[in-house]
């Protein structure tokens, strides 16, 4: 009978897909009377933790990225801290009622989690809302290249140059993945995959159970929309593999109005390069509810990332509001489209081709 469950998070607080899943998951749970260890690295703790059957462990250690490269070295291959406190939860609690489930790692906990889980007799679950557990950088892609990654084992791997700072981080996560892999070994535990494509492209010996993200679904039922909608919305980080840029560079070709939702890297630079072009506007992060003041006035919402991603949860949200979406072909958001029905897929890092499903959006009849 199980009576409790233990959710393993880098963040207490939403700050990505990985994270607002395993935080909605841990509130769902509290309130079906379940009783839930929510163990995380860093954050502020999200009020959807505030529960009385909830009990947040947060070490607040904060990301590795925040730090010095000294601490990013040590903790990111293995945060004794991590290790030691995950360790102590696990003696206080009864096992033999509880479920382990872990979602991320990488930017803070580091692989030392999973050595007190090497001697339990049971299986744990792991989601994987990446693809850390068998590439370094946890993507796929060669960053410096703006391409998919091919090189997916050995020396290959070790070989190619494909983090987005320099090759010698690249070696740090080499490195890192060798020591994943030990800590790792001889535990027992299945993975939670999260979309077709990556059951594809996750390579492991362990057992692959497809489940998709739980999302925000809207509760009202959509017959049809009312008006002609005024523009096209990105929403997500403003970095080079999710494809910004190519939204961009379709609005100014078509001078169709854009709203883009998202801070990251690529910020100041794309409002810069774009400033010229009042057609576009960059609005920042903004919170689901924040977003949804926007949905009268968008035509559709543009996912043009240009690597596999996890499984978006904005493409399958935005969709329960009646809103179609646009995808890439290469990245698992397509799970979620209908060619021709509830959206389109497009050649990735082809404008031309985007802007041609932009058009037959536009040039619908909504009235």
């Amino acid at each position: 009978m199980i009576e409790q469950v233990v959710i393993v998070s880098d963040s207490v607080a939403i700050n990505g897909g990985g994270a607002k899943v395993a935080i909605q998951t841990a509130r769902v749970l509290a309130d079906h009377g379940i009783k839930v260890f929510f163990f995380g690295g860093n954050g502020s703790i999200d009020n959807l933790l505030i529960h009385e059957n909830i009990e947040v462990i947060n070490l607040e250690m904060g990301e590795l990225a925040s730090g010095s490269k000294l601490k990013m070295f040590f903790q990111g291959m293995y945060n004794k801290k991590a290790k030691n406190e995950f360790k102590k939860l696990l003696k206080r609690i009864d096992l033999s009622k509880t479920i382990i489930h872990i979602h991320a790692w990488s930017k803070t906990l580091s692989p030392s989690i999973f050595v007190p889980l090497r001697k339990l007799k049971k299986d744990f679950y792991i989601t994987a809302h990446d693809y850390f557990l068998t590439c370094p950088n946890g993507g796929y892609f060669i960053y410096p290249k703006n391409v998919i990654c091919k090189n997916k084992k050995g020396i290959k791997c070790l070989c190619t140059n494909c983090d987005s700072r320099n090759y010698i981080f690249k070696i740090w996560r080499y490195i890192r993945q060798k020591i994943q892999n030990k800590c790792l070994s001889k535990c027992n535990y299945k993975i939670f995959i999260i979309s077709k494509l990556m059951n594809d492209n996750l390579s492991s010996s362990k057992e692959k159970i497809y489940l998709k993200n739980p999302i925000t679904m809207n509760g009202d039922k959509i017959e049809a929309l009312t008006k002609k909608p005024k523009c096209f919305a990105y929403i997500g980080r403003l970095s080079k593999e999710k494809g910004i840029e190519y939204f961009c560079d379709a609005l100014v070709k078509t001078n169709y109005n854009g709203l883009v939702f998202g801070d990251g890297v690529l910020t100041e630079e794309l409002k810069s390069k774009y400033s010229k072009y009042p057609n576009i506007e960059f609005l920042g992060w903004k919170k689901f509810d924040e977003i949804k003041d926007y949905f009268d006035d968008i035509s559709a919402l543009i996912f043009p990332s240009i690597w596999y991603e996890g499984a978006p949860l904005t493409i399958p949200e935005l969709q329960s509001y009646g809103i179609p979406c646009i995808v890439s072909d290469v990245c698992s958001g397509t799970d979620y489209i209908h060619n021709g029905e509830n959206g389109y897929i497009f050649e990735s890092k082809n404008i031309n081709d985007l802007i041609s499903k932009m058009n037959i959006i536009n040039d619908m009849d909504l009235n």
